[in-house]
């Protein structure tokens, strides 16, 4: 069976949480339990529509968690996504961006040009434009 980042993330996130394949298909609304570890061992997809009900149930972040099962299960989507409707930034490259806007508010940022028009062009993306 091929390597499954998707199953890798799913079945690192079960181990973490401690609980049942029982407990988290009664919590995410699955029937059978055996779907748990069919997911998690890569021998079935897991549902985008079930994304984040099993990352609420087992900790994880739920974008992180669905960007994996996008880029596997869909190449070249997620570039779409991106392309066409922006989706957010990660929450690092938000905190950038939102410290050099604070920054720039107070007008006491000096900076090189191409390091300033790359956290501009950081800006325009979370501003949605």
């Amino acid at each position: 069976m091929p390597y499954s980042t998707t199953a890798a993330r799913l079945a690192k996130g079960i181990k973490a949480s401690g609980l049942t394949h029982r407990e988290i298909a009664d919590r995410c609304g699955f029937k059978q339990a055996d779907i748990i570890s069919e997911m998690a061992s890569g021998e079935l997809r897991v549902p985008l529509e079930q994304i984040q009900a099993l990352a609420h149930t087992l900790g994880l972040d739920e974008r992180k968690f669905l960007i994996i099962a996008i880029q596997e299960y869909y190449p070249g989507v997620q570039e779409v996504l991106v392309e066409t409707l922006g989706l957010p930034l990660p929450d690092s490259e938000l905190g950038i961006a939102l410290m050099f806007r604070m920054a720039s508010l107070r007008g006491n940022i000096e900076t090189e040009v191409p390091f300033r028009t790359a956290l501009e062009a950081l800006l325009e993306l979370t501003a949605g434009k």
